[in-house]
């Protein structure tokens, strides 16, 4: 069954506070304010980024190999 896009974004809004309420077993991919140190990106941007989330506290994970698409 297809969602509507509005479902779908609504869909996806749940499950990233599932995560973020319940923790995270392996990296998921958030928007998070960075501090600029990893991977490049600028300082105070939001920035969809690898993090694990435990205790309701977010860590960017560091040292993937990613390449420039992902």
């Amino acid at each position: 069954m297809n969602k509507s896009s509005a479902a779908s974004a609504a869909s996806s809004a749940c499950d990233h506070m599932r995560d973020w309420w319940l923790g995270t077993d392996e990296w998921v991919s958030m928007g998070v304010i960075t501090d600029g140190s990893p991977y490049g990106v600028d300082s105070d941007l939001c920035f969809s980024y690898p993090v694990v989330i435990k205790d309701k506290e977010w860590t960017i994970v560091k040292d993937l190999n990613l390449n420039h698409f992902q």
